[in-house]
This record gives structure tokens, sequence and C-alpha cells, in this order.
């Protein structure tokens, strides 16, 4: 049985919702949290109805809270009172949506870290999401699960209140961040810090409601890190045409693969973050710009002759140096 608290996040998808649900039906946590935002619409209220159904496939001995909204808030507002309302009742605990399903191994992994980084102000997030799809890329890494980011994924993760409370829904602090460039604390890398500030200006200005990027900003502005780990632990079934923001069922996110963690976990030896692993996060599933001439590369190191790739190579260098960051113009 699960201690660590867990918090399902529902809404009007009961497919996905019941798929996602067993997943947590398995690891039976002591204390359940469910929140479910209000129908829209008439349409929508069997959808919603069906999903909050879900409560009563709950056959094993837990404390089960609900908070089901009779008015439609939309996804930020919903999702923010709910983690909130989570954080009245509890210290640390487990976060997932209705499209998140998490490998088995994940909650065991997310219970550890959540008692190991208790008091450790600067460790914000634990994510079960990873980006590093290269087992080459990590052969020279210190021997550990997991590694640290600033890359703050939410499908599927954990905090503690002590973090939640440092949410800066309405970004008050981003004209500052900007002003100060405290981004150049984030990437050393000119094209990405480039990237990031468009990227989270484009989201506040344009979509006021979604929260999950004004909670990345916040872990930023807060120089806080996240844990993530080497092999990834969540799947999003959620990608399609009922979607809320992931609409595309194309998308290099949807149905990542998942494998288990080993137990017990590895600690890191320090909090040092994984510039590295950072980066290729940026590069390979980002910044659109790149990720079609990055991956393009690895093919092509896959198979083709050595000599070849060589060739290649240089060529890559001299033709691609702006998007991959690897010229001189680029560096701090």
């Amino acid at each position: 049985m699960l201690n660590a608290p867990v918090l399902f996040l529902i809404y009007n998808r009961p497919s996905p919702t019941a798929r996602v649900f067993e997943a947590i039906r398995k690891a039976q946590p002591r204390y359940l949290f469910i929140a479910g935002d209000g129908a829209k619409n008439t349409e929508d209220a069997q959808k919603v109805a069906e999903a909050r159904a879900i409560i009563t496939k709950i056959d094993w001995n837990c404390e089960v809270k609900t908070l089901f909204r009779n008015e439609n808030l939309g996804c930020g507002i919903a999702v923010r009172q709910a983690i909130t309302w989570f954080f009245q009742s509890v210290e640390s605990g487990i976060i997932i949506e209705d499209d998140c399903l998490v490998e088995n191994s994940f909650f065991s992994y997310c219970e550890t870290l959540l008692a190991h980084y208790a008091y450790q102000e600067q460790v914000m997030v634990v994510s079960a999401m990873s980006f590093q799809l290269y087992p080459q890329k990590k052969q020279d890494i210190a021997q550990s699960s997991y590694y640290f980011s600033n890359f703050s994924q939410i499908w599927g993760w954990a905090t503690w209140r002590r973090a939640w409370e440092k949410l800066d829904f309405d970004m008050i602090g981003w004209d500052e961040f900007v002003r100060t460039e405290k981004i150049k604390q984030i990437t050393p890398h000119r094209q990405a810090q480039r990237f990031w500030i468009q990227y989270l200006q484009s989201y506040k200005d344009k979509n006021p409601n979604l929260w999950a990027t004004r909670w990345w900003f916040s872990v930023w502005q807060a120089r806080g890190l996240t844990i993530a780990p080497y092999i990834n632990l969540v799947s999003n079934i959620g990608f399609g045409s009922d979607g809320t923001n992931a609409k595309s069922a194309e998308s290099w996110f949807a149905n990542l693969p998942t494998h288990p963690i080993a137990l017990p976990l590895k600690h890191p030896k320090s909090l040092k973050v994984w510039v590295e692993g950072d980066h290729f996060t940026y590069r390979a599933f980002f910044n659109p710009k790149e990720k079609c001439a990055f991956f393009l590369k690895n093919w092509l190191s896959q198979y083709l002759p050595l000599s070849l790739r060589l060739i290649l190579k240089k060529t890559w260098k001299l033709s691609f140096s702006y998007f991959i960051g690897s010229s001189s113009k680029n560096k701090i």
C-alpha cells in the first residue's frame, strides 16, 4: 500500500480516466484525493458524470476526499485550486492527471524522493517524465537513478506544500525575471535563452489559463530544481481532438514508451543540474527549428558508414551550427 497521498485530476474523458485509475488502483494509496472541473454544457455533463463514477470502483481501504465543481472554471483555475485544496490537507503528495498513464514503479519512486528531499528547499518537483531517449548518452553519467533538471515536467509528478506555495500564477515576477536576465541561470546557450523567453512570453500573453507554464516559471523564479528519471515513467494517452491543450495525436510527446525504474533508487551525490541533458531536451523536443535537424543527424549517424558520416559531420557543423548550438556565436 502507498503511503504518499495522491491527487487525481479528472474532467470529461471516461476512457483514459479509467486506464489511469487502474494504475492508481494497483498502487492502492492510503489517501486518495479526486478533483474534477464542472461541465461546460449539457452535452458535456454526461461525460463528466461518467468520469466521476470512478469513485464507485475504489475497492481498497483508503481515505477518499473529492472536490467536484458544479460550474466550469477552466483548466487553469480548476487545477490550481485543486492542487491548493490538496495541500491544505497534506505536506507532500503525488499529482496525476486523467491522461497521464504512469508506470507502476512511479509511485515508489515518488514516495522515496518526497521523503528524501522533504527538507531540501531547492528541490521543488519530482517528475515522471524523461526525454533522454538515447542510452549511449547516459553511459558516462554518475551511477544514479535520476538527475536534476531545470525543466519542470508535470505529466505525473510530485511536490511539497512548501514548493507549491511559491506559485506565481499571474507571473507578477516575469518582467523582473526578463530584465535581470535570470534566464542565463537556466541555460548557458544564447539561442535557448531567446527561445525560452519568447516561449513563456507567448503563453503569458495568449493563454492565461495554462497553469503548467506558470508553474514552470514559478520554479525558475525560485531557482528550484526538478528531479527527472533517466528512464521515462509516464505516457500521455490524451493526445487527440478532445484534448484541452494536446490536440495532435501525431505529436512527438504522445504515447511515449515507459519502463520500470530500478529500486531501491540510487541518489546523485550533489544537486548539480545536468545541463547537457536539459539542452538535449530543448533541442530534441521543444524548439521546432532544431528538432527535425537534430533527429535527422541522429538517424544518419546510426545508418551511414563511418567514412561518409565523417564527411557529413564536417558539413553539418558548417551548415547547421546555428541550429545545434555548436558555433562560437551561440556560446556565452
